[in-house]
Order: C-alpha cells, then sequence, then structure tokens
C-alpha cells in the first residue's frame, strides 16, 4: 500500500480510496460543469515536434507526452494506466503491435510494462509483462491490491479475462487465474461473452470487495477475492440512454471506475459518435446519474501551456492516476485517423496520452448531498432524478427530468424525509416517508405524485447498526462497540476514504467525535476471519 500523506489522524491511501463505503447521494442535477471542463493545460516534455507522424490535427506535439513510437515503424500502442512505484517511479501497462499490421493487429497485442521518471512520460518501453501466452493481452489495466500485490488485468483478446500478479511493478509476474461470474438470477452470459469478458474494469473497495464490469455497462460485485466470482447485479445495463447517441446496448464501451469525493464515478464511450459521458453512483451499483459530457475529441481540451491544441480523431480507453484522493491525471488511447485508415507502413498510428486533471476542483464542485432518489417503475427502476433538501413543484420536477405522475418507487439516503402531494404547489397529501418504497400501487399512489418536498430528519446525531457479514458495529457519543468481544486493531475509514487505527479493548473503541457520514471499519475476529461493518453517524 503506498501511503501518500498523514494529517490530523487520519491516513489517506491509494488501496483504502478504492473504497465504496458512503451510501449517500447521487447528483441532484446537471452541474454548471462537466467533467471535460476539468482538464489542465498539458506541460511541454521535450518540445512541440513540427512534423511528427499524423494528420494534421495532432501537429506540433510533445512526442514525449505518454508513450509513443517517434519513428512510426516499429510499434501502435493502445490502452495505458499508470501506477507509481516507492521509488517514485511511474509505471504504465498497456498494449502494443507491430506497426506493420495498422491498427487492427491489435487483435494480436502483448501487455507491455514502460516506466517513466516524470508521469507525463516519456515512458520508455521494457519489453512484454509475462511469457504465459506469449505475452498476448489487450484490454489492459494495472491495479494494487490492499495486501499489497499488483494485479494485471487482460480482456477482450483473452477470455476468461486474465488476471496475473507480482509483489513488484517492474515483475515477475505470475499468472493468477481468470475472472468468473454468476448470472445471479439474470439473463446475462456468465461465460465468456462480451457482457462481462470484454473491456472488464475492476475498482477493489474499502471492505476488500471487488466491483467489476465490462463493455455493455453490467455491473458485478465479488466479495470472494479478484477472480471471483463476480454476482451480476441488477442484469441490465447501467449506461443510459442518450437521444441522439447509439444504440447503448450494442456500441457503448471502454467503462473505467473510480471512487473520488465520496461517491463512484464512471467514464464510458460511444466510438463511433466519438462522444463519452461521465456517470456517478452512491454504492457503485444502482443509481447512476448522467452527469454530462466526459470529452469529445472535437472540443479544445488537449491543450498545452503554451496554447497549442491537439485534436486526435479518435481518444479511448480512458483511465485515472489519484492522489490525495482525487484524480491528477487521465490516460487515454488515441488515433490519428479512423481506425480503418491505419494501415501498414502509412503516416498515421496510435499512441497513449497523459493529461492532467484537476480533480480536487471536480470533488469539491461534485460533492454529495443526500436526499432522495425517485424511479419511474417499481422495484427502483428507471431512475428519474435524485433530489437533495428541498421543495419541488410540478415544473421544477419537469425541469430535473422527472414527469408528472410518473414516479412508481422511491429510495431514501439515511436521514431523509419525503413528503408526496397529488397536486401542484403541495396540495392533497398522498403521504410522508423516511424509508425505500419499492411499490407505489400497494400503497395506492402510483403515478399520481405532482409536488413533493424532501427534509432532513430533526434528529440529532444518531447511531444506526448496519453489518457486513460477519461482523457488526454501533457507534454513540465517541464510542465504537463491535459485535467481537475482543482485543484487536481496528482500521476505521471514513467517507473521503481516510483511515484511522484504532486500538480495541474487549470489542469497544475510542474514536472521538465523528462528523455526519457513513463509516467503515475492519478487524480480526481472532479466528483467522477479516470482519468488518458499516455504521452512520446523522448529521
Amino acid at each position: 500500500m503506498i501511503i501518500l500523506s498523514e494529517r490530523s489522524g487520519w491516513t489517506e491511501s491509494v488501496m483504502v480510496r478504492c473504497a465504496g463505503l458512503v451510501l449517500f447521494a447521487l447528483l441532484s442535477s446537471a452541474h454548471a460543469k462537466s467533467l471535460v471542463d476539468y482538464f489542465l493545460p498539458i506541460p511541454v516534455k521535450g518540445a512541440l515536434a513540427s512534423n511528427p507522424w499524423g494528420a494534421s490535427g495532432v501537429k506540433p506535439r510533445d512526442q514525449d507526452n505518454g508513450i509513443e513510437d517517434k519513428t512510426n515503424r516499429s510499434y501502435s500502442y493502445w490502452d495505458g494506466r499508470i501506477l507509481q512505484a516507492k521509488d517514485g517511479k511511474y509505471h504504465m501497462y498497456c498494449s502494443r503491435w507491430n506497426q506493420s499490421a495498422g491498427h487492427n493487429g491489435w487483435f494480436g497485442s502483448s501487455c507491455v510494462h514502460t516506466v517513466s521518471d516524470s508521469i507525463l512520460g516519456p515512458y520508455v518501453d521494457k519489453g512484454i509483462c509475462y511469457a504465459d501466452a506469449n505475452g498476448q493481452g489487450h484490454n489492459v489495466m494495472v491495479l494494487q491490491l490492499q495486501d499489497g500485490r499488483y494485479a494485471v488485468l487482460i480482456s477482450e483478446t483473452r477470455r476468461p479475462a486474465t488476471v496475473y500478479v507480482s509483489s513488484s511493478l517492474d515483475g515477475p509476474w505470475s499468472k493468477l487465474g481468470m475472472l468468473s461470474f454468476d448470472a445471479n438470477g439474470t439473463k446475462v452470459d456468465a461465460g465468456t461473452g462480451s457482457d462481462l469478458h470484454s473491456n472488464t474494469t475492476l475498482w477493489q473497495r474499502a471492505d476488500g470487495s471487488f466491483l467489476c464490469t465490462g463493455r455493455h455497462g453490467i455491473m458485478s460485485v465479488s466479495t470472494s477475492g479478484i477472480l471471483g466470482p463476480y454476482k451480476v447485479q441488477g442484469g441490465s445495463s447501467v449506461f443510459p440512454n442518450v437521444a441522439g447517441r447509439e444504440n447503448t446496448g450494442a456500441f457503448a464501451e471502454d467503462p473505467v471506475l473510480w471512487y473520488s469525493g465520496g461517491q463512484y464515478h464512471m467514464i464510458y464511450n460511444y466510438p463511433d459518435d466519438r462522444y463519452a459521458y461521465h456517470l456517478t453512483s452512491a454504492d457503485g451499483i444502482r443509481g447512476w446519474v448522467n452527469c454530462g459530457i466526459a470529452f469529445d475529441p472535437r472540443l479544445d481540451f488537449i491543450r498545452y501551456a503554451n496554447g497549442v491544441v491537439n485534436h486526435w480523431y479518435k481518444i479511448e480507453r480512458p483511465q485515472v492516476f489519484l492522489r490525495d484522493g482525487h484524480v491528477t491525471h487521465f490516460t487515454f488511447a488515441v488515433i490519428d485517423t479512423e481506425k480503418a485508415l491505419d494501415g501498414n507502413n502509412d503516416n498515421h498510428n496510435s499512441k497513449v496520452i497523459v493529461v492532467p486533471f484537476d480533480g480536487a476542483r471536480f470533488d469539491a464542485d461534485y460533492q454529495w448531498q443526500p436526499g432522495v432518489d425517485v424511479y419511474r417503475n417499481y422495484d427502483y427502476d428507471g431512475l428519474a432524478a435524485h433530489l437533495v433538501p428541498g421543495n419541488y413543484t410540478r415544473t421544477q420536477l419537469a425541469a430535473l427530468g422527472v414527469a408528472d405522475n410518473d414516479i412508481s418507487s422511491l429510495a431514501l439516503d439515511t436521514g431523509m424525509v419525503v413528503e408526496l402531494f397529488d397536486q401542484d404547489d403541495f396540495q392533497v397529501p398522498l403521504g410522508t416517508f423516511t424509508s425505500n418504497q419499492a411499490n407505489f400501487g400497494t400503497l395506492g399512489i402510483n403515478d399520481k405524485v405532482t409536488s413533493l418536498r424532501v427534509s432532513k430528519k430533526t434528529s440529532p446525531v444518531g447511531v444506526v447498526w448496519t453489518g457486513m457479514h460477519p461482523g457488526r458495529a454501533i457507534w454513540t457519543d465517541g464510542h465504537l462497540q463491535l459485535s467481537s468481544s475482543l482485543n484487536a486493531r481496528v482500521v476505521l475509514t471514513d467517507s473521503r476514504g481516510r483511515t484511522r487505527s484504532l486500538d480495541a479493548v474487549a470489542g469497544e473503541a475510542w474514536t472521538g467525535t465523528l462528523q455526519g457520514g457513513t463509516y467503515m471499519v475492519a478487524w480480526d475476529d481472532g479466528a483467522g476471519r477479516r470482519c468488518g461493518a458499516r455504521f452512520v453517524v446523522l448529521p
């Protein structure tokens, strides 16, 4: 685990921030800015080459940014994700193939390891990562596990998706195994199809479980390690239907997951339309909200510090690098023309670029507020909006995408109250609710809501029991009581992913005052099992 900073008794770390503890809220409405507005100018590492390979839109450019075959005679590069080692060096893992094969050479791509002294590059190609399968690998991503090991995940050309592990970013890498999935009662192909084994991406959460999605936006979770089995959640794509875009299920791809600012984020891409979208979710499973454009190659966001702008024809395979809990850089696989036009030994090619990102400001602007999720259908299907505390008339609801008389279920965040009304301007009450309601039909109020109010409970800081098998925890006035009555070292994680170590005596630990939020606590029960539990401190 790479410790990045310590302050106020909390320790922030890469792996703990791969969390997903907070079960608060989704974004309430469209933000003034979308994700693409938070990219920063790219410092020039070398010099802007005036006549490198490529179309006019990618000239001049810094060929030392990311990884690139400057000669355009050896390799094409794709994918690309970065981790930093303890010695300060940056390690990018990506795919490559012979340039002479054109872009379709990716079918025979290899997983390669590259290294740089700077996060921006230039990255030096150190060769294939592993000898197994002759190094074959595509859709490459790398992550650090909570046990300190590193894992490389390969999908698409290797099905089932395959994992290699190493104790060092310099290798050697050994094959751990292949991902397995449990359809969990859904109609999802849990075999080797593209639903789960193409564009596969992972995020490890603080409780040790792994969140997974793939090309078609189907979420799954493993509580049994990185290989699974991953249980499919819901069975349908979480990608929204975006007006004017390609069919979501068939053509969307390249999701990337991360956790920052107290919520889960996902970017996915429409490769033919060349638009990418940014989604957020409270728990990484349900309620994904479309927050708008993540990036678009036609926009001027690939900009150098001197004002020069590059327009790569396609920008795909986004990945993130986090520091101090925020994304500081994105990597992208880019190509200067249509993929089909990148042929044998021509003037076209692909590479991986690194773009700075103002993640601290982004997370501050996208900070969650607890509220209520309203759904168009029973059983929390068809999210219409997340509504933070406030009064909502028919006109205000319509502006947020909630049609009149079209709410059939709702889910409340901790400490929320919702009042429903049959008529506009809060006339003719339908009921007041403090808990989730899966079926308005059984309540006799289906498709009747025209206006509503959302507010916080007036109770003071309170106690909420909740648990993740096999542990339970309760917090009150600075005291934490565990379900295991033993002396143990306890790790407490807050809603920002920061950790504190506490000593529990006879199952009790002193935390002091805690701010309102959802917390994770983990400990060993003395029988070789790692226990974990959540508890909520009401604001």
